[in-house]
């Protein structure tokens, strides 16, 4: 009997060993894909430990919740202001809080909850054979034409991270157009017109309400397309690409707290002044804000698909989801990470309202005592709206 405890303890001992050997392996390659990451974007040695502390935080909550798929967003520290301002608002509406997902999206009662619904309302997905077209391609040769573009599109990374222009897709480089078919001028013709992607797209206000742009790590950079990229550049794309003018780009956020106000109908020239003093007294940090996303495994596809850069459904990709992410998961754990990759999804954010597996984490650079500071002070302008003298 004690020779058999022993074996069971020696057993579990070096099960555990294991173990933990594999998160280290998984800890460490986290760490080197972060670094290199840092290491493109450029950013100071001083500046860097700070960073990598929030990110292995972020790391270590995703490893607490196994049976979850993690989604990541960013935004600058305005956005912190926003959601700061509408959770307060909901607590003095009906005098409780919610979830921190619900202030993503707020309000979000008329928001779209369905795939099927945002597909049918906005019809941002491809047949293989548009798709192929899209590409310049034949759909027999889509497969290689999309990671063909793709590579092209980690090595543009690559080279504005060192400092280079990029350098444009050459589609005649890749045309897959027989010289000798009879349809070259239908394909041509096809060619030419302007590209769906371009006609609509989720920088179109109406679209972008109802998404969330993710990605499922901290390690990916894009410039422009990524939560890593947004986070350290402190920049919101969806809005600073509206104007590089940061006064107008002041008042683009000053509208959208307007916008959650305007249903209550305040006086625009008393609520004007309350949402520039809020905006004037919010702490900044030249970092953005992340949200840290989990949606239960079960049943994912109800919330997301997996997307091209402007919110377009990635029919390869997402209709073999789960080969997909393993794949990518995979990846992660080796050490050729594919720093650049542009694997993208997007959530509907109507979706994550009535399931209660769905938590959020939020994180930022912006001191804890700045962070309570400067909740009281819009619970106290929030109650003068409501209460004037």
């Amino acid at each position: 009997m004690g020779l058999m405890k022993k074996w069971t303890s020696l057993l579990f001992l070096i099960f555990s060993i294991n173990c933990c050997l594999v998160f280290s392996n998984e800890k460490d390659f986290y760490q080197t894909n972060i670094e290199k990451t840092l290491n493109a974007c450029k950013v100071e040695p001083s500046q860097r430990e700070e960073i990598r502390e929030l990110f292995l935080q972020i790391y270590r909550v995703e490893k607490a919740h196994p049976d979850h798929i993690q989604c990541l967003t960013a935004q600058d520290s305005l956005f912190y202001a926003y959601q700061v301002i509408a959770k307060e608002l909901y607590r003095k509406l009906f005098g409780q809080t919610k979830e921190e997902f619900e202030f993503l999206r707020f309000p979000s009662q008329n928001l779209i909850k369905t795939r099927e619904e945002f597909f049918s309302r906005f019809p941002m997905t491809l047949t293989h054979e548009e798709l192929a077209k899209e590409f310049r391609t034949t759909p027999d040769n889509l497969n290689e034409a999309i990671k063909a573009n793709e590579i092209h599109h980690e090595e543009n990374c690559l080279r504005i991270s060192m400092g280079e222009d990029e350098v444009r897709y050459d589609f005649e480089d890749h045309d897959d157009f027989d010289d000798d078919d009879d349809d070259d001028e239908e394909d041509l013709e096809n060619v030419e017109s302007p590209s769906k992607f371009q006609l609509l797209n989720d920088t179109v206000p109406e679209v972008s309400k109802e998404l969330l742009s993710v990605n499922f790590t901290m390690e990916t950079y894009c410039p422009q397309d990524s939560t890593m990229a947004v986070f350290l550049s402190g920049c919101s794309v969806s809005l600073s690409s509206l104007s590089d003018d940061e006064e107008a780009y002041e008042k683009r956020v000053s509208k959208i707290f307007y916008e959650l106000f305007d249903f209550l109908s305040f006086p625009r020239e008393k609520l004007s002044i309350c949402i520039e003093n809020l905006i004037k007294r919010a702490p900044h940090t030249s970092r953005g804000i992340i949200n840290q996303i989990f949606l239960p495994k079960k049943n994912i596809v109800n919330f997301l698909y997996l997307s091209f850069g402007g919110g377009w459904r990635h029919p390869i990709y997402d209709s073999n989801f789960e080969e997909s992410y393993s794949e990518f998961q995979h990846n992660r754990k080796g050490g050729s990470f594919r720093t650049f990759r542009n694997f993208q999804a997007r959530i509907i954010a109507g979706s994550l309202f009535d399931d209660p597996q769905v938590k959020i984490f939020r994180y930022t650079l912006i001191p804890q005592e700045e962070q309570k500071q400067y909740e009281a002070i819009v619970r106290d302008e929030i109650d003068k709206l409501f209460h004037p003298d």
